[in-house]
């Protein structure tokens, strides 16, 4: 028996609740959550005055490539390494959310 894969994407404005509504859903749902916000660009090639100018409400601020292969890997049934993004140095850690799919 082969298991059929969904993705459920929840959007919507800053503050509207999203965070809480994917948790909520994910717990009922036995789910994983993959977070828009692991996938803005890498940016530690600016200095930090640079990276705080970044808009990351402008599409070209997400690292789309990335996105839709882990989307992709994740529909087929595949573990993925997410990246983890750091908000307090402006681009990625060197840390990896290591999501199984369920």
């Amino acid at each position: 028996m082969s298991l059929k894969t969904y993705i459920i994407a929840i959007a919507g404005p800053s503050c509207a609740g999203k965070s809480e509504t994917s948790k909520a859903v994910a717990k009922l749902l036995n789910a994983r959550i993959l977070s828009l916000d692991s996938y803005y660009l890498n940016l530690d090639h600016l200095d930090f005055e640079q990276r705080k100018q970044v808009n990351f409400d402008e599409p070209a601020s997400i690292d789309h490539e990335l996105l839709i292969s882990h989307l992709r890997q994740s529909s087929e049934g595949k573990t993925i390494d997410a990246p983890v993004y750091d908000f307090c140095r402006y681009t990625r850690s060197p840390e990896i959310d290591h999501i199984v799919p369920a």
